[in-house]
């Protein structure tokens, strides 16, 4: 017996967010706030299983939006955990703050913070700030939607073609779990240079495809370095649900002890709409 309990619901807007060490993919959210007023989020997933294998998995998030020209700010939470057989195998936290400033259609100013918590990458916290200019580099426009025959415009048909460039200053306190005999510090301060390209294509009214790269380096140990390659795809089913498959790699050059410098993540989630 399986009883599986899955819902994703999105108030305004669809969204998906994916986490990543001091690395947060915000382009995913960031193209699903609403160009003007608000945007309220709500995700969450249950899995639970009896019989053969005990065990559950849960994780939900809360988040929002709001936009007024040349003002964008937008927040996420969200948390995670399974157990099976007795062993917790995910149990991790986060919530991140973006704030933008438009000075002109192709620059912003960006601000924002952080704080996350992962039992199995033995950060018991970890809290950021940051600040910096994001620029659009390349910009092709989809083509005009057709008119009906009534002369009324169709609903859209874009195929819109964007790449963002962000740099920022990162200031970054971990609280970590050492392991014992492990000759690391339980509380770690560094100073990184935080940056990233965003690939984002909107091939029609229906699919949305975007690749993110950060790259975020010490200062002024450059060979300490955190790494994010996200990828995702969104597909609208019908007007309220679509289905995006989303991978993740995720690099640390300096872990703490007995934890490893690379992860893998492959999703695949429904989205409801309202």
């Amino acid at each position: 017996m399986k009883p599986t309990v899955s819902f994703v619901v999105v108030a305004l807007a669809l969204t998906l967010v994916n986490s990543a060490r001091a690395q947060v993919n915000t382009e995913n959210l960031r193209k699903r706030i609403k160009v003007i007023g608000y945007t309220f989020i709500v995700e969450g997933s249950v899995t639970a299983d009896t019989g053969n294998t005990e065990g559950i998995t849960a994780g939900g998030g809360v988040g929002g939006g709001f936009a007024s020209d040349p003002h964008l700010v937008f927040a996420y939470a969200r948390a995670d955990y399974a157990q099976y057989s007795g062993v917790t195998s995910i149990d991790k936290t986060f919530a991140h703050v973006r704030y933008n400033y438009e000075f002109e259609n192709w620059l912003w100013g960006e601000v924002y913070g952080q704080a996350q918590s992962d039992h199995f990458e033995r950060l018991e916290l970890r809290d950021l700030v940051g600040f910096g200019p994001r620029f659009r580099v390349a910009h092709v426009p989809g083509a005009p939607p057709p008119a009906t025959k009534e002369g009324a415009a169709a609903p859209s048909t874009p195929d819109e073609f964007d790449v963002y460039v962000g740099t920022s200053y990162m200031y970054e306190r971990d609280a970590i779990a050492v392991a014992p005999g492990a000759p690391d510090a339980n509380r770690q301060v560094w100073n990184r240079w935080s940056s990233y390209v965003s690939v984002q294509w909107q091939a029609d009214a229906r699919m949305i495809f975007a690749t993110t790269l950060y790259v975020e380096p010490a200062i002024p140990d450059y060979g300490n370095v955190l790494v994010l390659s996200d990828s995702v795809a969104t597909f609208k089913v019908t007007k309220r649900l679509a289905a995006s498959l989303s991978a993740s790699v995720r690099y640390n050059s300096a872990p703490p002890t007995e934890v490893q410098t690379t992860d893998v993540e492959i999703k695949n989630t429904l989205l409801l709409t309202f």
